[in-house]
């Protein structure tokens, strides 16, 4: 993707963050999602950052469970932070003192060493450039046994007129501005390989959604 190409895809995002903040949680892929939420062992004090954190819904979700730990929700889009922020003040139902949000690159996290317990990246890796150069970070800023959890699409050789096949196709509109990578459970294992240790996957239903966890060694 070029620089151009990257500029048009955070523009874009950042021009629908308000409307896709909206229809997300309609979205065919979102309870599959907070199914894997519930799913991660987080504790109390555990320090949890969401990579690719859009609005950050999935961040307020780990907000009500990890209560005295640290939530970090990133997302590279301007747009996608201030509606993220916005919905964090809009919402009196929780304290959300321990959680914040930030601009940032998924390939260049502000953050030291060895400082989170868990890392997720929903919907990430299909649509970056270089996901080996995401992973490469993410197992930076993870500790040593700390854990990365991705869902993401698995969206290859259905046959037209499938469910499945129906469902690539709207997700490729989604991310008009990019073509997103339609990578095999094996090519999402082989990623996470030169990275982790211990992973696990897992197709979800009849959709086209591959769960990937993988431990830092």
């Amino acid at each position: 993707m070029s620089d151009s190409d990257k500029e048009g895809m955070k523009n874009y995002f950042s021009n629908y963050a308000e409307e896709i903040s909206r229809i997300e949680p309609s979205c065919f892929y979102h309870p599959l999602l907070e199914k894997l939420i519930k799913e991660i062992p987080f504790k109390r004090e555990s320090k949890v950052i969401d990579i690719g954190c859009g609005t950050g819904w999935a961040s307020r979700k780990i907000r009500g469970i990890v209560t005295n730990g640290e939530v970090v929700g990133i997302d590279f889009t301007e747009g996608m932070i201030k509606k993220a922020q916005e919905l964090v003040l809009q919402d009196n139902s929780y304290d959300y003192e321990n959680l914040e949000y930030k601009i940032a690159n998924a390939e260049s996290i502000p953050y030291p060493d060895n400082y989170f317990d868990y890392a997720i990246a929903f919907m990430l890796l299909s649509i970056c450039t270089t996901p080996g150069g995401v992973l490469e970070e993410i197992e930076r800023v993870l500790k040593s046994g700390g854990r990365l959890y991705t869902a993401d699409v698995c969206a290859k050789n259905y046959p037209e007129g499938t469910l499945q096949s129906r469902l690539v196709k709207a997700w490729n509109l989604s991310f008009s501005p990019c073509k997103p990578n339609h990578y095999s459970a094996d090519e999402y294992r082989e990623l996470f390989g030169e990275r982790f240790i211990n992973i696990y996957q897992r197709k979800v239903d009849a959709s086209i959604i591959l769960f990937t966890v993988g431990t830092k060694k």
